[in-house]
């Protein structure tokens, strides 16, 4: 079984994937406590790395390479809207 830590330290830094666990998560009935938070997150976080197409880890991976490219382009600079 994969520690929390480790799921979040693997989705956190791509707020696309972040962004489609997180509507996956978000969703009524919303769990009462956050034991019961953090249970959805893995149950749901584990489904997708079981599941996950290639197209999407295609549209992550383009994300990511487009989002490396702007901060070289800028050379670090603050980027408003990326």
């Amino acid at each position: 079984m994969v520690s929390m830590a480790v799921l979040i330290r693997t989705f956190v830094p791509d707020f696309f994937l972040w962004g489609y666990v997180k509507d996956q998560v978000y969703v009524p009935p919303l769990p009462a406590s956050i034991p019961e938070l953090k249970v959805r997150f893995r149950t749901i976080i584990e489904t997708i790395i079981e599941t996950i197409a290639a197209d999407m880890l295609q549209t992550v991976s383009n994300e990511l390479h487009y989002r490396v490219d702007i901060c070289i382009i800028t050379k670090g600079a603050h980027i408003e809207s990326l």
